[in-house]
């Protein structure tokens, strides 16, 4: 489906050697990563799945034509993020599920990818 949408052509779709817009890579890509459950976890007060921000940061990298570093330091950055959140704030237990955590991990690495200063990097987690 990914493939079929018109658009900018950023970002590849893996697999497919097929290319697409940043929006629509990072979900087909999500979906990739997600497909069988088989990806990392972090365990401690609650279970969440780092591995779903892969998608989107990446997406983001290749669009905007970004170093190899820059990516790791985003997705690093998206990692610590969750991580402290979940060792911090039990969401779990307020019912709430790891996407809330993943969200605002994925935005603001995301963002800061994008060049974002700090009042646009909190108007896009506040938007989630």
């Amino acid at each position: 489906m990914a493939c079929e949408v018109k658009g900018t052509d950023t970002a590849q779709i893996w697999g497919t050697g097929k290319r697409s817009s940043l929006e629509d890579v990072a979900f087909a890509n999500g979906v990739m990563v997600r497909y069988l459950d088989l990806n990392d976890a972090w365990r401690t007060k609650d279970a969440h799945h780092p591995s779903d921000y892969l998608p989107a940061i990446l997406a983001v990298s290749e669009s905007f034509e970004l170093s190899g570093q820059k990516f790791i330091t985003a997705l690093t950055a998206a990692y610590e993020i969750m991580c402290r959140f979940t060792d911090n704030v039990p969401f779990n237990e307020a019912g709430w599920d790891q996407p809330v955590t993943g969200s605002i991990a994925t935005a603001l690495a995301a963002g800061k990818l994008m060049g974002l200063e700090r009042d646009k990097l909190m108007h896009s987690i506040a938007s989630l």
